[in-house]
């Protein structure tokens, strides 16, 4: 039966009766990121050489903690590595730049193979190409593993991952809303955090100890556990193995004496002592840098400024940066809509960002030696801004620095739809809001919360006021469509002003008191604008006003709120189907559109759409039959882009809808 094994950090090992696999396995002794980042528990008490007796080693993205050349570069000649497919080809470039060959790019959520018995694996990328990072999906034998690793899914990838029961492992950040809408057997926060090693930055340890930045999986699933208390957790440690069929764990007898609490200061002294050569190997492959860094320094940037006028238009400021050691300076790069330029004379009177570095590192950056995002990640530079906003633009030029990749955040930034709107409440005063977040399309109706006037995105922890649509936190080329609305009731009564042109609602408010509210728990039966005529649907009950009747009028008597998917302890989900498509047959309209969501592992899609024109909150579109066996398929056809989104929000998860032929 297939087995799971934690190597630590991230790596996973699964074995069946045909096949091993390995995920994001991190063993160099130099750590990563420039000797910086180190395994925490250390892992090198394993059998690595026995590990990579491996067909499979998939790689998630290519940060260092992921992508260890050291091992990738001894796998056998039979391993095939495994790869997400990005917009660029920079992470399989740097791969084969590395040494490793045979590497296989696996198209987002296609079924890749591993055997002939049914098992496969896939990818799902982050939904902002901004973010290079995928979780991987494993089944065999009838059971799923979610690998989410550093990628911070959203709650519809998670729903549309929820094929099987699943051991759910992701990074405590983002596991609390994936794992709500998941709901898998057993959730096991891992990736992190790691210890640091070298003198000059061991008091960055001091982030492992509560309230830290680095929580341990001990700390993570404490918290998870007292939000989440009808769910499964599970802490492993490296070498730890669970058998998937039986749910027996085999703890690995040396991790079982380590402790995240007694004794940690010894046990990172002597940690230290024995990766002291290996530190020594990073440091002295430093190279000095020459009389030529500022010229090398110009030219980077100068070839930076040609990759994409969107990005410099949206960082739209002067970086500074204070270069130590020989042949440094102060050395200015604005960047803004009239283009980028450098200033080697540092004569900006006030640079918003400010990098100190020194010379040697910047110049192994220059040379190609590392990237961008592995210096930051390093520790071993500064950084300070004035005012105290983050730019994910620049931190996305550096990061990707190709013009592939930045181009595919332009296209899917600029052409996300911005019609369809929430209704948010703050106290008594309710907000009309674009539905996803400007930064990265999270979906604001089930992955935010309210806090006094504040509107925080879960996916990346954006801040945003309702009143004026500023994001607090960081810079976005726009702020989510935010309209203040001051009848806070006509905006509950799915009463919106025609002239918006809204189509759906979702009622989001701040729980008494102040508390927080997950905005998907506040959110009410959907209402699509009168002037369509349209009936809708929910997956949750609204918090505030109680289960909504099937069939219950709402406003004008124009909407029918239906309420039919199964709560835990409610009805039968047949039932409540039956009632609901029922009553959506017996009113005969002519445009239906409500929301596909799985409960409880239960599929179910309840879409009632005649042929002809209908209108959906992303445009217009023709539905067809087909009737297949007794059931309805439902065929979507319009203008460019517009079918493909209108059967992705209404099936949601599934690739087809199928409902009971009238």
């Amino acid at each position: 039966m297939p087995t799971l094994t934690f190597l630590g950090h991230a790596g996973l090992a699964v074995d069946t009766e045909d096949f091993r696999l390995l995920a994001d396995p991190w063993f160099a002794d130099t750590g990563a990121f420039l000797g910086a980042w180190h395994q925490f528990p250390r892992d090198d008490h394993l059998d690595v050489d026995g590990l990579l007796d491996a067909e499979w080693v998939a790689a998630s993205h290519e940060h260092l903690d992921h992508m260890d050349l050291s091992v990738l570069t001894r796998l056998p000649e039979r391993t095939r590595v495994l790869i997400p497919k990005y917009p660029s080809s920079a992470f399989r470039d740097r791969l084969r730049a590395g040494g490793v060959r045979r590497v296989i790019e696996l198209e987002p959520w296609q079924r890749f193979p591993l055997d002939t018995r049914g098992s496969w694996i896939t990818a799902i990328p982050e939904q902002s190409p901004m973010c290079n990072a995928a979780a991987f999906l494993i089944v065999t034998a009838g059971h799923a593993v979610l690998n989410c690793n550093d990628a911070r899914l959203t709650a519809a990838q998670a729903r549309r991952a929820n094929i099987l029961p699943a051991v759910g492992c992701g990074k405590f950040r983002a596991v609390f809303r994936l794992i709500r809408a998941v709901q898998p057997e057993l959730a096991v926060p891992f990736a992190g955090p790691p210890c640091f090693l070298d003198p000059d930055l061991r008091h960055f340890n001091t982030s492992l100890r509560p309230p830290g930045i680095f929580p341990d999986s001990e700390q993570a699933v404490e918290w998870l556990r007292e939000h989440l208390p009808g769910q499964a957790w599970a802490c492993f440690r490296p070498g730890d193995r669970i058998d998937l069929a039986t749910g027996a764990v085999t703890p690995d007898p040396v991790s079982a004496r380590f402790s995240y609490t007694d004794g940690i200061d010894g046990y990172l002294d002597r940690y230290a002592a024995d990766r002291a050569g290996a530190l020594a190997r990073v440091h002295a492959a430093a190279g000095a840098p020459g009389p030529d860094l500022g010229d090398r320094f110009r030219r980077h940037f100068t070839r930076l400024g040609t990759l994409s006028p969107y990005f410099l238009t949206r960082i739209g400021m002067t970086v500074r940066f204070e270069v130590t050691g020989p042949h440094g300076g102060t050395w200015d790069v604005r960047m803004d809509a009239d283009g980028l330029r450098v200033d080697l004379d540092g004569g900006a009177a006030a640079p918003e960002y400010t990098f100190t570095l020194a010379g040697h590192r910047l110049g192994a950056v220059l040379h190609g030696q590392i990237a961008w995002e592995d210096l930051l990640l390093s520790l071993r530079l500064t950084a300070r801004r004035d005012p105290d906003r983050y730019n994910d633009y620049l931190i996305g030029l550096l990061k990707h620095a190709n013009a592939p990749a930045l181009a595919a955040i332009e296209a899917y930034e600029t052409g996300r739809d911005t019609d369809e709107r929430i209704v948010v409440r703050a106290g008594e005063q309710a907000y009309e809001i674009g539905r996803y977040c400007p930064h990265a399309g999270e979906d604001l109706a089930i992955g935010a919360i309210v806090e006094g006037r504040t509107l925080r995105c879960l996916g990346h922890n954006f801040e945003f006021d309702l009143a004026t649509g500023e994001c607090r936190n960081g810079r976005n080329s726009a702020g989510p469509g935010l309209l203040s609305r001051t009848a806070s009731a006509r905006a509950s009564n799915g009463s919106p002003d025609e002239s918006q042109g809204r189509e759906t609602h979702h009622d989001v408010q701040a729980a008494p008191g102040g508390a927080r509210r997950h905005a998907g728990r506040g959110v009410a039966a959907g209402e699509v604008s009168r002037r369509m005529g349209a009936f809708a649907g929910s997956s949750r009950s609204s918090s505030s006003g109680g289960d909504k009747q099937v069939g219950e009028r709402l406003g004008d008597h124009r909407h029918v709120g239906l309420q039919p998917f199964l709560q835990r302890g409610g009805r039968q989900v047949g039932e409540k189907a039956g009632a609901v498509l029922a009553a959506v047959q017996q009113r005969s309209p002519q445009r239906v559109v409500t929301q596909a969501r799985v409960e409880q592992s239960i599929h179910l899609a309840l879409v009632l759409l005649p042929p002809g024109p209908h209108v959906h909150c992303r445009g217009a579109f023709v539905a067809r039959d087909v009737h297949i066996g007794g059931q309805r398929r439902l065929g979507v056809g319009g203008a460019t882009g517009v079918a493909a989104r209108v059967c992705q929000r209404l099936a949601g998860l599934q690739p087809d809808l199928l409902v009971p032929a009238p």
